[in-house]
This record gives C-alpha cells, structure tokens and sequence, in this order.
C-alpha cells in the first residue's frame, strides 16, 4: 500500500458523503493552525497586558470573543472539509435551535453582562463590592460568564 491508497482509504463511507484518511489528516491540521492561531494572539494579548496598553479586563474580553469566532470558523471549515454542508445542519436543527434557545437566555444574558463587566471596567479584580444579599467580598477574578469574589 503506497502513500496515496492510505491517504484514499476510506474509513466511513455513505451515500452522501465518505470520510478518509486524508481528511481525517485535514481536520487535524485545521484545529492544530486553530490552536497556534490562539496561542499567538493570547501571547499578543499577554504584551500588551504587560506594556499596559490594554487593561486586563478588556484584553480578556476581546480574546475570549476572538477566540469564539475562531473556533465556529474551524468547525464550520471542518465541516465543509468532510462535505457536510452547515446550511443543511442550520436548515434541519430550525426548531431545536429554537428550543435551545429558550433554554440558554440566561446563559447569553451572564454572557453579555460578563463582556460588559470586562470592557466597561467599572468592576476590576481587588475591587471591594457588596453583593444583593448582604454579603462583602473581593473581587477575585471577573470572567465571561462568571466572577469569583472571596468573602
């Protein structure tokens, strides 16, 4: 078996589309250029962190939305690489997507207070707070979703 009948070996094989090694190749070199895309801009990030050109808050804001749309754009190249196309994936998960939305309002709501929390600045890491139900801390650390405060 030469280097071409391996690369063509076909590991899953259906009517509508098949899956060989060559692809399977693909997919990891897509997540691994993904992963070295990340780590160049958190160190790019990191830089400028420590140049204090950038506060913490927002650099994390920013990297964590980066990294978001990254990682949906190499699912979606992954995707189309096997040949699944997303618009068949989008168009037969309609109501389901629908349901899953419901359910994770609250969610996309800490996610968005998070992002503001991070950009405005209004809250920052050794800040002082008191809390809705009487409690005092400090401010820990201050994430996407969620913050840690120690009482």
């Amino acid at each position: 078996m030469n280097l071409k009948e391996f690369l063509e070996f076909k590991l899953i094989n259906t009517e509508k589309f098949q899956v060989t090694v060559y692809h399977l190749m693909l997919l990891a070199l897509i997540f691994i250029i993904t992963r070295i895309i990340l780590y160049v801009i958190h160190r790019i990030f990191r830089r400028q962190e420590q140049k204090k050109s950038i506060e913490l808050g927002t650099s994390r804001a920013i990297y964590q939305i980066i990294k978001y749309i990254l990682w949906i754009l190499a699912i979606v190249i992954a995707l189309d690489t096997i040949g699944l196309k997303i618009t068949f994936f989008l168009a037969s998960s309609a109501a389901l997507l629908v349901g899953l939305g419901l359910g994770l309002q609250q969610i996309f709501q800490d996610f968005i207070s998070g992002i503001t929390l991070l950009i405005e600045g209004t809250l920052k890491v050794g800040d002082i707070i008191q809390t809705a139900n009487e409690e005092v801390g400090r401010v820990k650390e201050i994430n996407i979703r969620t913050s840690k405060l120690e009482t």
